[in-house]
């Protein structure tokens, strides 16, 4: 299906990178499908420096495959691209909405973590000062109260965890668009694409402070953690589903000894260092074994799938529903 902007109007889908970067159960373009009459969907990802390049560049390198792999999902499935733009939410967004006629954006709720909060909640802001009505979505593995009302907090860590233990797993959202069920734009918005993975690594050195430029000695910047060769691969949609299949499928020392056992990032010449597990790693591939001999009881799937769930490459529901988990 398309829709002309002009007539219809459009709803933005405001991907932020906080554990949302899939196309599967993701409750903004569900919304945005279902909402008749409202318009064409516009998937969009604002590329803050301050927010998503100020990290080491290893998380830089995952960030890069996330938002390839989504541009292709998006267009294989819906034939909708995905917009990319570079400077704050607070900016872009109101500017976005004008350029096609949204009335709506769809948005999951607000990250734990201080920056990547900030940088929501002031898009959010700019959207209802614009006039727009926003809409958030609950990425939560449970339910809980304080997505609606954050005052309703306990008071304690230990309160909370004891609070949310209780609540039932949420399980996945229904409905996932069809191929071709999702209304887009008949022209879509200019986007600047998904920069370079060279690109964005030069963005994030130049947005490091000095004082931390400094203290990144050479040997450092050229630190990996295990596996990240395969890591990265996991990072997209469409790997990182084949990869828990053949977790749940083959088993955790079968899973490890077939996709874990190059710990120096395909003979690369890049060494692991900064933990107990990599030096662990370290040993296995010098001195030979398997690695589920190695790793501790979790780490396999640790290591494998922590990073596709921080980006929401995967879907933390989907993964607790798998067979096996």
């Amino acid at each position: 299906m398309t829709s002309d902007a002009a007539v219809a109007g459009a709803q933005l889908v405001w991907f932020t990178g906080s554990a949302d970067l899939r196309a599967s159960d993701h409750g903004g373009l569900l919304m945005g499908t279902a909402a008749e009459g409202e318009g064409a969907v516009v998937p969009v990802f604002i590329i803050d420096p301050q927010v998503h390049l100020r990290q080491p560049p290893f998380l830089v390198r995952r960030l890069h495959a996330a938002l390839v792999s989504l541009g292709e999902e998006l267009q294989m499935r819906h034939g909708c691209p995905l917009i990319v733009r570079q400077g704050t939410a607070a900016e872009l967004l109101p500017k976005l909405a004008d350029e096609c006629g949204a009335t709506v954006c769809h948005v999951v709720a607000d990250d734990v973590c201080e920056r990547p909060r900030a940088m929501m909640m002031a898009g959010c802001a700019a959207l209802e000062q614009s006039g727009l009505q926003v809409q958030r979505w609950d990425n939560g593995l449970r339910a809980t109260a304080y997505v609606a009302d954050p005052t309703a907090l306990p008071a304690s860590f230990p309160e909370y965890v004891k609070a949310v233990s209780a609540l039932p797993p949420q399980a996945p959202l229904l409905g996932e668009p069809e191929d071709g069920e999702m209304p887009v734009l008949l022209t879509p918005l200019a986007s600047e694409g998904v920069p370079s993975l060279a690109e964005l690594l030069a963005a994030a050195e130049a947005v490091t402070p000095l004082g931390a430029r400094a203290a990144r000695s050479l040997a450092a910047q050229a630190t990996l953690p295990p596996y990240e060769e395969a890591i990265v691969r996991w990072c997209a949609e469409g790997a990182a589903r084949k990869a828990l299949a053949a977790y749940v499928t083959d088993g955790k020392e079968a899973f490890a000894d077939a996709q874990l056992s190059d710990a120096l990032g395909g003979g690369s010449g890049i060494h692991v260092t900064g933990s107990l597990q990599a030096a662990a790693a370290q040993r296995l591939a010098t001195g030979g074994g398997r690695p589920s001999d190695g790793l501790a009881l979790r780490e396999a799937a640790t290591r494998a799938f922590s990073p596709a769930l921080s980006l929401g490459v995967l879907s933390a529901r989907e993964v607790l529903a798998s067979e096996g988990l």
